[in-house]
């Protein structure tokens, strides 16, 4: 939004604030809202001065035909002119007040319509058109909502309004009036008027009772660089016949039907923008990679992050991540990225800092907010992925999850083949293979995530005449035992091998049904028989290592009940 400063500014910075230096980043579009009117002063008292600002941001329709030459002029001076008033003074007409009758003004030889009333003593109102064209409702003065689904739609700062109309107004700091409305019904408007909005922005910055010389270098009238449209500063070590540093910003800043691409675009360029700490204390954004990292820095530094970072990518269908190794993996997102991705002993996740590139810019703040100093080290796979130049064998040290599932598929496999029938269902579309992952977040409820998902993949693809199966397979006296999918594994389990052993190798698989049921019944004693059957000591903290465990255990039961089937 337009820029209320309510943070000391320190006084090295204050020159640059005085001219208004950061202009560029001046953009009346924030997230889904877009502020259309501004009006009021804001101070700050410091220890070297107080700062002010005097604000005005005033909007009307301008059809999109005549933008051009709407634009084309120097708005210096001329901002008021784009106030449509009621019930107050316009000029100083002779005859007292005048009401503004709402007919068509002309700005530079263009004709604009109104958006906003000001008015003397009444809060600024909105023009009737965008409140009947989106069925608008007032719910509180100022704001309105939408009538079938009380969305807020626009609004006001009623209640800073309401302090200056009927409070004591000399009290406050800051006395702006606002009123913003969602970008996406403002534009939709603005497209069904075939129209702009335009906003004419007019903004000083003083410094009073400096207690220290600030060096302002005079700006007599100069153009500066904005979002869009023409805009001048003015900057001035005094002012008048006062010592007091100040400085002006004039603008005329379009809002058209398509802005919202626009300010899209430019979020994502300022997205590469950010900058990630890597391995070696360096800082660098994806606009510095892509433009090429100096030396071999590209080659050998790396960007650590938190693995939170992989729960966006695991939960949304939009989404995949599959690791292929312990220690190596790929996210997917969309038809934008394809990330190659490892994992340390400390869990964190590691890219190459060439890589970095890879993320697409809407993807940016995400993987910049998991950003971290590094409190472990590169993962071998990585080494011998990106400085030894080799191939990891997936087969030799495959990750957790694959070592499973092809577990899984082995024992059905060989059961297939000794017995002639099938003791697993195929895998359906829908089943949550992906889900059978290590926890992206430290949480219980995660690693309960991930054994539901087991138990889906594999008990509950045996049953009815799976079960029948194996109990065809089984001697008369074990499979009379039988009474569904966990006891059908336990009596082959018991058959090949011997009871102790078959309820060692249950254990695990045992776990991953307990916890199935932890999952859905909070409370009960699932949990502790779970983490005993894993050999898991409690309190339990790092849910990541027992995924790791359960997983590792549950892959060497089967393997063996396979091994020993052949």
């Amino acid at each position: 939004m337009f820029h209320v400063f309510d943070q000391v500014i320190p006084l090295s910075k204050l020159p640059e604030w005085i001219a208004f230096d950061q202009s560029h980043e001046y953009y009346p579009i924030e997230g889904n809202w877009t502020r259309v009117y501004q009006q009021g002063t804001n101070t700050i008292e410091t220890a070297h001065g107080e700062l002010k600002q005097t604000f005005y941001a005033l909007p009307a329709l301008v059809d999109i035909d005549d933008i051009d030459d709407f634009l084309d002029t120097d708005p210096y001076g001329k901002i008021r002119e784009l106030e449509f008033y009621g019930g107050g003074e316009v000029g100083t007409p002779s005859g007292g007040y005048e009401w503004d009758d709402g007919t068509t003004r002309t700005f530079n030889g263009v004709d604009m319509d109104r958006f906003l009333t000001s008015f003397r003593y009444n809060r600024p109102q909105l023009e009737p058109g965008i409140i009947d064209y989106h069925d608008l409702v007032e719910d509180s003065p100022g704001n309105y909502v939408t009538y079938h689904t009380d969305d807020l739609v626009v609004r006001f700062s009623d209640e800073k309004w309401e302090e200056l109309t009927f409070g004591d107004p000399t009290v406050l700091e800051n006395d702006i009036v606002h009123i913003d409305i969602q970008t996406g019904y403002l534009l939709d408007y603005l497209d069904v008027r075939d129209a702009a909005l335009v906003i004419g922005y007019f903004e000083t910055r003083e410094i009073q009772y400096e207690s220290q010389t600030i060096n302002i270098e005079e700006k007599d009238h100069e153009p500066v660089d904005v979002f869009d449209g023409p805009a001048f500063r003015y900057a001035s070590p005094t002012t008048g016949l006062s010592t007091i540093p100040s400085g002006e910003l004039h603008w005329l800043c379009p809002i058209y039907p398509t802005t919202s691409d626009a300010s899209a675009q430019r979020q994502l360029e300022e997205n590469k923008e950010a900058k990630f700490v890597t391995l070696d204390g360096n800082e660098f954004s994806v606009k510095d990679v892509e433009g090429g990292v100096p030396g071999s820095a590209r080659y050998t530094d790396w960007a650590f992050f938190d693995m939170d970072v992989l729960e966006k990518y695991i939960k949304s269908e939009d989404g995949t991540v599959e690791w292929s190794t312990a220690q190596m993996g790929n996210v997917e997102w969309q038809d934008l990225m394809i990330q190659r991705i490892f994992r340390n002993e400390e869990y964190e996740v590691v890219i190459l800092l060439e890589d970095l590139k890879k993320i697409p810019a809407s993807e940016v703040p995400h993987w910049k907010a998991h950003n971290r100093t590094p409190q472990g080290g590169v993962p071998d796979h990585a080494i011998t992925t990106y400085i030894e130049g080799k191939f990891v064998d997936e087969d030799a040290d495959s990750s957790y999850s694959s070592r499973v599932m092809d577990a899984i598929d082995a024992l059905a496999e060989q059961f297939q083949s000794v017995h002639g029938s099938p003791m697993l269902g195929g895998l359906r579309e829908d089943d949550p293979v992906d889900q059978v992952i290590m926890p992206a977040r430290n949480e219980k409820d995660q690693l309960l995530d991930a054994m539901e998902a087991l138990n889906e993949v594999f008990f509950e693809r045996i049953g009815g005449n799976h079960i029948d199966n194996i109990q065809d397979y089984l001697p008369e006296e074990r499979a009379e035992e039988v009474d569904g999918s966990k006891s059908a594994l336990y009596e082959m389990s018991v058959y090949l091998f011997n009871e102790s052993r078959a309820g060692d190798l249950l254990d695990p698989l045992n776990a991953v049904y307990d916890l199935r049921i932890d999952r859905a019944h909070r409370g009960n004693s699932k949990w502790q028989r779970a983490m005993d059957s894993v050999d898991m000591s409690r309190p339990v903290r790092d849910y990541r290592g027992t995924y790791i465990q359960i997983m590792t255990q549950v892959a060497e039961s089967l393997e063996e009940i396979e091994e020993e089937l052949d």
